[in-house]
């Protein structure tokens, strides 16, 4: 819904990517966690370079799921 509203390739979907993120984080589901990272980070890419600060919180929080991913896995 909120990328019809705002339009696939709006900035303005950030915060709801980053608070899906968040929820699936919580639920365990990181593989979906990542995916609504790696939208914000295609976003942020494609409205203001690969270079721009705002891509260290995704990128972070994308490695982040991939520790969280690994401890995971370990601890089994």
């Amino acid at each position: 819904r909120e990328a019809k509203s705002l339009g696939d390739g709006s900035v303005e979907r950030l915060p709801g990517l980053y608070l899906a993120a968040d929820w699936y984080d919580h639920a365990g589901r990181y593989g979906d966690a990542r995916r609504q990272l790696e939208q914000a980070v295609a976003l942020i890419e494609a409205a203001h370079g690969p270079g721009d600060a705002q891509l260290a919180l995704p990128l972070r929080r994308i490695a982040e799921e991939q520790f969280a991913v690994l401890d995971t896995a370990t601890v089994r």
